[in-house]
């Protein structure tokens, strides 16, 4: 997973990268939130059952505030939790650019839902 974000980080061209079921973890998914901060060809990001927990998630939320290029997330059917959920809020409550964000399955409870609600009435752009 490292190995591939470092090549996103210096790719131009890609636009969608679908890696679902690749067990990337929360050290491969840091990686790529990383390589996200810099990239600006992306417009889609899968990364659906890939074990990642809220760890992994805090890193996307600075890659939220830091792309201005990214506009669709799916995190599904990991292990963010409430936690995950409310480090993601962070970086959504600052994000202009990101239509869609996917988080189903990820035992979210009534906390983490409560800071998407609040970071959702922040961000205008975000309607899927």
């Amino acid at each position: 997973g490292e190995r591939l974000a470092a090549a996103v980080a210096k790719n131009l061209s890609l636009q969608v990268l679908l890696l679902g079921e690749n067990r990337i973890s929360d050290r491969g998914a840091t990686a790529f939130a990383v390589a996200l901060q810099t990239n600006k060809a992306l417009r889609e990001v899968e990364l659906s059952k890939n074990g990642v927990t809220c760890i992994g998630t805090k890193a996307f939320a600075l890659c939220l505030i830091l792309n201005g290029s990214l506009e669709a997330l799916s995190l599904c059917g990991n292990r963010l939790e409430d936690w995950g959920a409310s480090e993601l809020a962070l970086g959504l409550a600052q994000n202009r650019r990101l239509a869609k964000l996917d988080l189903a399955h990820n035992s979210i409870g009534n906390d983490g839902l409560g800071k998407l609600a609040a970071a959702l009435a922040k961000n205008s752009k975000l309607n899927e």
